[in-house]
């Protein structure tokens, strides 16, 4: 924006906003949710929602979820509780779990 007018009787300025259409990010793992099956009749499912903290402990250590199926990583880099909350039915609800352990520094 320039500090002042560039003409005083009529200044228009065009603004151009970015659309995101995905802000909450649904698109990160719906072919994953899409590829979950139930969980078994015994199955624990525990499902891990959250942004960096969460997301950080699949990519530093993926042996732990590799070795625990029933955990699911559903981290997002980023994410605040708003965009959170939008996605906690496709990427939590839907996947029937036991339990679900959040992270979020907000």
């Amino acid at each position: 924006m320039p500090k002042t007018a560039l003409d005083e009787a009529a200044t228009v300025i065009k603004m151009t906003l970015l659309s995101n259409d995905d802000w909450a990010n649904f698109g990160k793992y719906k072919a994953a949710n899409e590829q979950l099956k139930a969980p078994a009749k015994k199955e624990k499912r525990v499902v891990f929602m959250g942004n960096s903290i969460t997301e950080g402990w699949g990519k530093h250590n993926p042996e732990f979820f590799e070795k625990n199926p029933s955990y699911i990583n559903r981290g997002i880099s980023g994410q605040v509780t708003q965009q959170m909350l939008l996605r906690f039915s496709p990427d939590v609800i839907d996947s029937e779990p036991k339990g679900c352990c959040y992270t979020c520094r907000n």
